[in-house]
């Protein structure tokens, strides 16, 4: 476990874990140690809605890329003299505050840990600590928010004018009298809070502030604010955080990769910094690649370059290489390359090859087609990897004859196709030995380092934008693979057209660019649809997406109404039975990776056009029941998820922070014209889980719940 030198990681680690012994409530997406005074704290990301710090910061808040540009910090940095201990007289308020706080750690009571909290308030209402273990212990955000911010506005006044000692002329930095190390914990813990929330402005300034006054970085902010930096575009701020706190570490090594890739893209540099992350840390692209929710709790510490440090790492920082565009895909791609290719490694057009392809017979009429082509399929490789495998044939143009052919899963090289042509001069699966004068291809680039080796053995290539014997045999061979494709998929549904399909990926790629789900100040957001136009409604929303594990939009019909699906079901069940089984199906679209879509949806995209935000951006929509896809949407379901699609950027840009009282009425243009929707924020709105879902209709079906029984047929 790193130490006060590299980050204070310090306490659990945990989502949800208690702090020495305590239960708590409402607990921080990002858990981040933050030491102060040599307690055990657990730091992270609290929830904090809105408003400003103004006043709350030192005069050099904000200036940390001015600073590390000069070098100040960094000089600052190599030699600091350790902190004295703090002496409290025992008769002091805060002494006695202290002492309760130490008190409640050891009580075995919650509610006498409360109240032994509340009543060190009483006595020092500045007791910093009291207030950040009752923001941490809360169930409710908002409570949460308000003891944070008390927390900073105590700690600043317990710091009074020791947090203006003149960094820049020589003072010691602010870190060195622990008297302000309560302020810059409880600044910390705001700034987590601020990131979790999509506050990037604030959170931003709060770091800024963390690293002038503790230049070493005992709280381990840096790598929270160089992730932060390239999210912003601050490519300039994290090479130089890169540059002046280097460290063989995971979460270094995560920002760095991330940082090379986003502000070059696919460039050496950024492959040469995936090598190095591996190096850090084997274990922690594939714990970036394949991150699932999962809690830390059950790491208490871990070293350097273990799966453990993986796993923290990517819980920390998925979201930052999710914001990142292609970036995810990208590092996937990067581990997919670095594993040994299961093909043999081609020979291609050396001057012995060349030369026996030379003294072959002439074909006649000496014609063939070769087509190179992705299959809509998926196949796995290695344990982890999907991969969309290429499928190459070579057939006689003259008599429909298949010469060769072979799936690939690695993307066809110019030495590769020398190779396959060699094969069928030589060796085909149809006719005698002998090869073409003429060669007709689809245009691709792998084909222009073989023109002068082919010339040079007497065939011509010939580029066409269709072949049509090979272009029948492949369009065949697709109608086979699609076939036996038994999910519900979005270019099947009653009634689409090219037209239709192609609205609704617009409306998909445009909702992704603007990435409403980043401007939110509220957790978990739900909201209400309304629509005059169809009768089954209003519908409850959900908008995923900001921790950047998965994004998806879901609507359900609320309960009480019959969401479509008629009445039967009112009838058959009780009332509160009926609203959980109701709640465990949606209409939703979910983005991912091309894998992520349905063979004839990802078909359909590329033979058409459609639009495609980022790598990660693929849509794949249908019903949601019990966790699977049941069935393709409806005419009127997928239009009124396009109106959604739509509507909610402008509504999130409108009311970030959740607020029930504002609604967006608007006109929203789908394919079949305009629809008149209505959002607004739903407020305490309690919605069943998969999982509850899950185990209700299995007491349903297994006869569990006497005198209850389903139409199946709705």
């Amino acid at each position: 476990m790193q130490g006060d030198a590299c980050g204070g990681w310090r306490g659990k680690v945990s989502g949800g874990a208690a702090v020495r012994g305590k239960p708590h409530g409402f607990r921080y997406g990002r858990s981040r140690g933050a030491g102060c005074d040599g307690m055990s704290q657990s730091a992270g990301r609290a929830a904090v809605a809105g408003g400003s710090i103004g006043g709350w910061l030192v005069p050099v808040a904000g200036r940390v890329p001015e600073l590390l540009a000069e070098g100040t910090i960094l000089a600052r940095k190599k030699s600091i003299p350790k902190a004295k201990p703090q002496k409290v007289s025992a008769a002091t308020p805060r002494a006695k505050a202290l002492a309760l706080v130490d008190k409640a750690f050891k009580s075995q009571s919650e509610e006498k840990f409360f109240q032994l909290l509340q009543q060190a308030l009483a006595v020092d209402p500045d007791c910093v600590e009291a207030r950040l273990e009752l923001a941490r212990s809360c169930t409710d955000i908002h409570e949460s928010v308000t003891h944070l911010e008390q927390a900073v506005e105590a700690g600043r006044r317990l710091a009074g004018d020791r947090l203006r000692l003149d960094f820049d002329r020589g003072g010691e930095p602010i870190w060195m009298d622990l008297s302000c190390r309560p302020y810059m914990q409880a600044v910390c813990e705001l700034g987590m809070a601020s990131l979790t929330l999509n506050d990037n402005d604030r959170a931003r300034d709060l770091f800024d502030e963390l690293l002038v006054m503790n230049p070493n970085d005992s709280q381990g902010v840096r790598y929270e604010r160089l992730h932060l930096a390239i999210e912003l575009g601050e490519f300039e701020v994290a090479r130089t955080l890169i540059e002046t706190y280097p460290e063989p570490i995971g979460q270094m090594a995560s920002g760095v990769a991330l940082y090379e890739f986003a502000a070059g893209g696919d460039t050496p540099a950024a492959r040469a910094a995936v090598k190095a992350l591996r190096k850090v840390n084997k274990y922690l692209v594939d714990a970036m690649v394949d991150f699932e929710p999962f809690g830390t709790e059950s790491i208490e510490s871990y070293l350097i370059g273990t799966r453990e440090e993986a796993l923290v790492v990517a819980n920390a920082f998925r979201r930052s290489w999710s914001r990142v565009p292609g970036a995810i895909a990208w590092l996937r791609e990067q581990r997919i390359n670095a594993r040994k290719s299961p093909h043999p490694k081609p020979v291609g057009p050396n001057d012995a090859n060349v030369a026996r392809l030379t003294d072959l017979p002439d074909h006649t009429p000496g014609v063939w087609e070769v087509g190179t082509e992705r299959m809509p399929t998926w196949i796995l490789e290695g344990k982890r990897d999907l991969v969309r495998p290429w499928h190459i044939t070579l057939m006689d143009s003259h008599s429909g004859a298949c010469l060769d052919h072979d799936v690939r899963t690695r993307v066809p090289t110019a030495e590769y196709l020398f190779d396959r042509i060699l094969k069928a001069a030589t060796r085909p699966l149809a006719g005698d030995p002998g090869k073409p004068q003429f060669l007709r291809v689809h245009p691709a680039s792998f084909w222009r380092p073989l023109e002068q080796p082919l010339r040079d053995a007497g065939i011509q290539i010939e580029y066409h934008e269709t072949l049509e014997n090979l272009d029948y045999a492949s369009q065949a061979v697709r109608t086979a693979i699609l076939r036996e494709s038994n999910a519900p998929s979005l270019m099947e549904m009653p009634g689409m057209t090219e037209q239709r399909a192609r609205s609704f990926f617009d409306a998909a790629a445009e909702y992704y660019r603007r990435k409403p789900w980043t401007r939110l100040r509220c957790l978990e957001p739900q909201f209400e649809l309304s629509c005059t136009r169809f009768d089954s409604g209003p519908w409850t929303g959900m908008l995923i997406g900001a921790a950047g594990i998965s994004t998806a939009v879901g609507l359900m019909p609320q309960p009480g109404t019959d969401g479509g699906r008629g009445t039967a079901r009112d009838r058959e069940l009780p009332r509160f039975l009926l609203d959980m089984v109701r709640q465990t199906s949606m209409i939703q679209v979910c983005f991912g990776e091309p894998f992520d879509m349905l063979p004839p949806d990802l078909d359909a995209a590329e033979r058409m056009g459609f639009e495609i935000a980022t790598p990660e951006a693929y849509p794949q929509v249908g019903m949601l029941q019990g966790g699977d896809l049941t069935r393709s949407l409806l005419t009127w379901e997928l239009e009124l998820l396009e109106a959604c699609l739509r509507a909610l950027p402008d509504f999130c840009e409108r009311f970030p922070g959740g607020e029930t009282t504002g609604v967006l009425e608007v006109d929203a243009v789908t394919a079949s014209g305009t629809l008149p929707i209505k959002l607004r924020w739903l407020a305490d709105q309690d919605l069943t889980g998969t999982a509850l879902g899950d185990a209700l209709r299995a007491e349903i079906e297994g006869g569990d719940l006497e005198g209850d029984e389903v139409d199946e047929s709705d």
